[in-house]
């Protein structure tokens, strides 16, 4: 009875304020608030004119700002959990036969071959060779690649239209070129510390040792500029990249909106796989001459002894090595890449939609008085 009284004066209340009473007038200004994105509906109590009942968030929380760049590295280095071996896997293919002719003998024969030796020989810590630097670098890389993927197409793209696949490209090209170029050193020291071990690596092998080793030697021998060596095709390479992941990820999304597909965890995984796959094929090019700059030797100048640069090494792989040799260790680039795009974007997607509930339930609380 009290509460009931404390309704009526209440609701006596917001008509003198001009606020609505009725349930029905309730639910359609919460419809009208959700469509503007306004903080909050009007309160429920009589207890205080600007204390809110039920706050709406921001359809952009989590996925800008600092929590947007946290979930986006956290998603990404969780995945890298799973497909590190892969990526062990990809980076010695890459590198064997180097300016040899297609049809010389070859130190692996394929994927599986490569994982059957390297756990033959090295066993299971061969195979997640990197792994503590390969999740600083997915974390880090990502902080800058997906982090500022949202805030980018938040600034050039508004209003309620969806928006079209050049300016998700747009956002990702521009986000991607900048992680390249900031995480560098830890995309050169990865692939250095997963070539370690393989066959053939004394006769071409950069260095050997855990990462602060690596760094050292380098740094020691070359100076600090020696660890961005190979940034401007890894930065090309992250840049088309993210583009095509992002762009397509993004437009995919836009497509199953309007499909029976349910929103949420089945759209993830659906929009990412169908994103990674076009990844696959874009990268795999720039990455195999990049994880050649990585690792080659250089002389006392710091001059590369068997790549002059980015084209010299595009240009002497075709000619020696056939046009095919740009797609070495592809079958292992799909291991690895389609499974970690779905495994990240998915992550990410878990991480934000899980933070969105978290803060919807506090701001309720908050605007419940109680």
């Amino acid at each position: 009875f009290k509460m009931h009284r404390i309704q009526e004066r209440g609701n006596a209340s917001r008509s003198e304020r001009g606020q609505p009473n009725a349930p029905a007038e309730r639910a359609d200004t919460s419809q009208r608030v959700s469509r503007t994105h306004q903080a909050y509906v009007p309160s429920e109590h009589a207890r205080s004119p600007r204390l809110p009942l039920m706050a709406e968030i921001s359809p952009n929380f989590g996925r800008e700002g600092a929590l947007g760049v946290l979930t986006a590295g956290g998603g990404a280095a969780l995945a890298a959990l799973f497909t590190n071996p892969m990526d062990v896997v990809q980076t010695r293919l890459k590198l064997q036969n180097q300016l040899l002719p297609a049809n010389a003998p070859r130190s692996y024969a394929g994927t599986l071959n490569c994982i059957q030796d390297t756990l033959r020989s090295e066993g299971l810590l061969g195979v997640q060779r990197g792994l503590s630097l390969s999740l600083v670098r997915e974390f880090s890389k990502n902080f800058f690649r997906l982090g500022l993927y949202d805030p980018i197409m938040i600034k050039i793209h508004t209003g309620d239209t969806l928006a079209p696949v050049w300016k998700h490209f747009l956002a990702g090209f521009t986000s991607g070129g900048i992680s390249a170029l900031v995480c560098n050193p830890l995309d050169l020291l990865k692939s250095r510390v997963q070539a370690v071990g393989r066959r053939g690596a004394h006769d071409d092998a950069a260095g050997s040792g855990d990462a602060l080793q690596i760094a050292r030697r380098m740094v020691a021998a070359e100076g600090w500029r020696s660890l961005w060596r190979g940034t401007g095709v890894s930065v090309f390479r992250s840049a088309i990249g993210t583009g095509s992941t992002l762009a397509t990820n993004g437009w995919m999304k836009d497509v199953l909106a309007s499909s029976p597909v349910p929103p949420g965890f089945a759209t993830d995984v659906i929009a990412s796989a169908v994103a990674a796959v076009a990844l696959t094929f874009t990268i795999n090019p720039p990455d195999v001459v990049r994880v050649r700059l990585y690792n080659q030797k250089v002389d006392a100048s710091g001059r590369g002894l068997l790549y002059a640069g980015v084209l010299d090494c595009a240009l002497k792989m075709f000619r020696t090595e056939g046009p095919l040799s740009f797609f070495k260790g592809l079958s292992a680039a799909m291991w690895r890449t389609v499974p970690h795009v779905i495994l990240t974007l998915t992550f990410i997607g878990v991480l934000r939609r899980e933070m969105r509930r978290q803060e919807q339930q506090r701001c309720d609380f908050d605007g419940s008085g109680l």
